[in-house]
């Protein structure tokens, strides 16, 4: 953004001197007003830091909700049959089947489900092994 577009050359020199002099004290502006809040501005030199040490903040656990734990843990199998269920593997078995006919690769075994079902658990255990 180019300030020039929004001031002319007299108006921008002004602006930096008035920024460049200002020590923080804004006679005519004592307070700012945001959607109904007033907030106080404070002058430059009236600022100081304070070096004290750091006093920890007291934390209250007496009254924490106790968590609710499941009664049934349910099985990784039972999690991951939820998502992917037989038929996906007998589609998955079937197309490939029809993919190695289809090339007319020889010395091909037919694959089943049960195969499908290996393979596809077995990457996924890979990549928890390498990933976490």
């Amino acid at each position: 953004m180019n300030l020039k577009t929004f001031f002319t050359e007299a108006e921008l020199t002004e602006l930096l001197n008035e920024f460049e002099n200002n020590d923080g004290n804004f006679e005519n502006e004592k307070e700012y007003n945001v959607v109904g809040k007033t907030f106080e501005t404070t002058k430059k030199c009236d600022v100081r830091w304070a070096r004290k040490p750091f006093a920890q903040p007291r934390l209250h656990l007496e009254n924490l909700d106790q968590p609710i734990y499941p009664i049934l843990l349910r099985s990784p199998l039972e999690y991951f049959s939820e998502y992917f269920d037989n038929d996906i593997f007998e589609k998955m078995a079937f197309f490939t089947n029809l993919y190695a006919v289809s090339k007319q690769i020889s010395r091909f075994k037919p694959t089943n489900i049960n195969e499908k079902i290996f393979m596809l658990t077995n990457k996924i255990y890979c990549y928890l092994l390498f990933y976490t």
